[in-house]
């Protein structure tokens, strides 16, 4: 039997019913992501930043451009790899919860 043959009967209704399901699911996702967000935020700001120095600038160094390339702020990975999975997660389920919404 060919997909393009199948045939099912549902009423208005009970495809309704499913929508909301769906839509509420899609709801309670996105909340639960918004709240992960904000605790990864909050973390990058109290403990996310990290400071990679240069071993040569414990030393004189006559070397005057390595001041300029000495230290770099960065936020740590793992913390970026969680904030970026929480923005693609919000994305995913607002995109959800409208396509249900109709």
């Amino acid at each position: 039997m060919l997909r393009q043959d199948w045939g099912f009967d549902y009423t208005a209704t009970k495809l309704a019913e499913a929508a909301a399901h769906k839509q509420d699911f899609h709801q309670e996702r996105l909340a639960w992501w918004k709240a992960k967000r904000v605790e990864v935020m909050t973390t990058i700001r109290a403990e996310g930043l990290e400071i990679d120095e240069k071993i040569a600038l414990e030393y004189r160094n006559p070397k005057s451009r390595d001041w300029d390339r000495g230290s770099q702020v960065m936020v740590r990975n793992d913390l970026q790899k969680d904030l970026s999975e929480c923005l693609e997660k919000l994305a995913h389920h607002t995109q959800q919860v409208q396509q249900y919404d109709g």
